[in-house]
Parts: C-alpha cells; sequence; structure tokens
C-alpha cells in the first residue's frame, strides 16, 4: 500500500543553529535568526529514494550572521544571506585567511595562491537547481558580484606545482555535472596580485581597479555534443590608471581547448609599474607605453598572433644585486643601449608565436604571449 504524507507548511522562526566538531570541539558553522518556511510538502514511498526525500512547491530561508569554517585556511564569513525557489542574495560575503603570509606558506609543499576576497553583495537570479536521475544541476540567468576586494597573493620559496594544469575550456568541460549561467557579472570592484620570490625583497604588486567583467553561456560539458562559445568581457583600470580592455572567447566542447583573446592598454606610465618589477625582477622603468594592443589565437599546445606597441621615453634602472637600493650605473647603461627608446608616435606591431608550459596557468600562457612581443619591439 502506498503511503503519502502531505503538509501544507512547516515553518522555522528566530533560530540558532550551531555545528561543533564533536572531537576538537571547534565551531565549524553557526547562524542566527534564521527563518525557514516550507509550503506544499509531499513524502511517500517514491521520494524517500531521491537525494531530496521530499517535494515542495515553494521555500524560503532566510538567516542574519553566518559563519563557516570551509577548510584549514579559510574561514567564510557573511551578514545576511536569503534564499527563495528563483532567487538568492548574500550580503557582505568575506572569505578569511587564516594564516598571514608567512604562516601560510610554511604550512603548504608546493605553491599555491592564498586569497582575501569579500563582496558587498552576491547575488543569483532566476535560480533553478536540484537532481535529475540522481546528478546534481544548476541553471541560473544572472550571477552578480557586487563591489568584489581581492587579493591574491604567491610566494615563490615553496616547491613549484608541476602537475598539468588544465585550461578553462576542460575545466568546464570536465564538470561532473549540468551548470548553465546565462550571464556572470562582476561589477565596481578591486584585485591585486602580489607575487614575490622572497620574503625579504618584498612582494610586486600588480593592480587592476573599477574592474568589471562580463561573461557569457557559461555551461558545462556534462553529456553535451555542442554548446555557444563562452565570451568573457573585461574593462578597467590598470595600476589605478591605464584603461584596459580584453575580450576573450573559447568554446567548452573544443578538445583542443582554442582560445582567441585580445585586449589593449592605454596610456600606461611605466612608473607605476615600479611596484612590481622593483621588488620582482630588481629593476625600474620610466617613460610611456601610449598604446598596447594584442590579438592572440591558441590552443593546448601553442598559440600564435599580433602584438603591438607605442611608446615614448623608455628608460631602465637596473639596481645591484647585493644591494637592491643602489643603482647599478653600468648595467643600467648597457641595458638602455640595446632598448628602442621610442617609436617615434607611431605604432610598431610584429608576430608572436610560443608553446604553452603545460605546468603553467592560463594567465601565465597570455604573459608569454605579451613578454615575447615586448622582446621583440623593445631590443
Amino acid at each position: 500500500m502506498k503511503k503519502t504524507v502531505l503538509i501544507s507548511a512547516i515553518y522555522l522562526k528566530n533560530a540558532e543553529v550551531r555545528i561543533v566538531n564533536e572531537t576538537s570541539k571547534k565551531v565549524l558553522f553557526t547562524t542566527y535568526n534564521l527563518n525557514i518556511t516550507l509550503n506544499r510538502i509531499v513524502l511517500c514511498d517514491e521520494t524517500a529514494t531521491k537525494k531530496i526525500p521530499f517535494l515542495f512547491k515553494s521555500y524560503s530561508i532566510e538567516c542574519g550572521r553566518m559563519y563557516y569554517h570551509a577548510n584549514e585556511f579559510y574561514d567564510i564569513k557573511s551578514k545576511k544571506i536569503t534564499i527563495t525557489n528563483t532567487k538568492l542574495n548574500i550580503s557582505d560575503f568575506k572569505l578569511i585567511p587564516l594564516y598571514n603570509r608567512e604562516q601560510f606558506v610554511s604550512k603548504i609543499a608546493k605553491e599555491k595562491d592564498l586569497f582575501d576576497v569579500s563582496s558587498r553583495d552576491i547575488s543569483i537570479n532566476d535560480m533553478n537547481w536540484g537532481f535529475k536521475d540522481s546528478v546534481f544541476f544548476f541553471n541560473a540567468k544572472e550571477v552578480l558580484l557586487g563591489k568584489v576586494v581581492a587579493s591574491i597573493y604567491r610566494n615563490k620559496e615553496p616547491k613549484d606545482d608541476l602537475s598539468n594544469k588544465k585550461l578553462y575550456n576542460r575545466l568546464f568541460r570536465d564538470l561532473k555535472f549540468n551548470l548553465h549561467i546565462d550571464t556572470f557579472k562582476i561589477r565596481d570592484s578591486f584585485l591585486i596580485y602580489e607575487e614575490e620570490i622572497t620574503f625579504k625583497n618584498g612582494s610586486g604588486k600588480l593592480i587592476f581597479d573599477k574592474f568589471n567583467l562580463t561573461a557569457t553561456n557559461i555551461q558545462s560539458g556534462f553529456k553535451k555534443t555542442k554548446l555557444p562559445d563562452l565570451t568573457i568581457d573585461i574593462n578597467c583600470k590598470f595600476m589605478k590608471n591605464s584603461p584596459l580592455l580584453i575580450h576573450w572567447k573559447f568554446n567548452v566542447m573544443d578538445k583542443t581547448d582554442g582560445f582567441k583573446i585580445q585586449g589593449s592598454i592605454k596610456n600606461l606610465n611605466l612608473e607605476k609599474l615600479n611596484p612590481f618589477t622593483k621588488p620582482y625582477i630588481n629593476l625600474k622603468t620610466e617613460g610611456v607605453f601610449d598604446k598596447v594592443e594584442f590579438n592572440f589565437v591558441g590552443d593546448n599546445i601553442s598559440s600564435s598572433g599580433k602584438f603591438s606597441l607605442e611608446y615614448d621615453d623608455l628608460k631602465v634602472i637596473i639596481f645591484k644585486k647585493n644591494n637592491r637600493n643602489k643603482i647599478n650605473k653600468f648595467l643600467s647603461a648597457i641595458g638602455n643601449l640595446f632598448i628602442k627608446n621610442d617609436t617615434n608616435d607611431k605604432s610598431k606591431s610584429t608576430n608572436v608565436q610560443v608553446k604553452r608550459i603545460q605546468e603553467k596557468s592560463f594567465y601565465n600562457y597570455l604573459w608569454l604571449n605579451i613578454t615575447e612581443g615586448l622582446k621583440k619591439l623593445l631590443i
């Protein structure tokens, strides 16, 4: 005999939830002012075998402050979360590192990024998720991250991670669930990437201010044979001053991991790069890159394309290896002898071609193309 239980609604009001590790007594999760409403609940023999063992027509969840111990390196906090059948909103999201940089580096065996990320608002609109044939799926019309502040730090003292790094085509293609996001946006945000060889010399800094990103057609390759291109458009201020534009596209189902990426930077005062070049490669630059443009096509093996540059009054200052505050006049003179210091108000262009280092990320791959272009045009 088939048994069915019907419940018109379940309410949970102003609850406090705390989850504690029984052994260590460490708090793993807490939330306050938790309110949950479930409408039209159905339980039967059939639903009992599902991942979610009941059906419901609608739900709403709201909570105040939330804390979650994500793993040994990070905690997650937020001020308010609201969820319904079709929407999710998170206020004042924070991903908080549990260790300072020196402590973090001492605890990792291989190179690894340390993140410190916050977002004033995270919203997901027209959301639909669940399980189909016991396989998870997630669909959304829009995911929006507002006022993100992100610090990404890497120290080069630990051993290199020599594992093969997948390009984004394959990362999405290999996902084992159905993901579909029409539009993903980051708005009015600030990103800083820092890298250093040793703690003694300090970190090089790359800054992306007023950062805006729009990505469309984000889908996994799970049980798919054909998908539209995933496109990403970025505009921001590089080093807080220079307009940077990027248009990037690739197809998740392309097994060569092919991509196209083009971009431009304008009015880059090279002194703005000194917070990166001085501590990282022990030199400073002077002059202006009036315009940098690139257009590269590549795959998992190699890439090629056009690189062009217009610049004025280029000069390098190289510091002594054993005294990083003292200028090496001889090397600086030699360096400036070989560098073409001006393009005479004209853009110079060159063809570049590089092979991908399989153990490095896509961003290293892009940087290889750019540095190849710079070497050809400057030296």
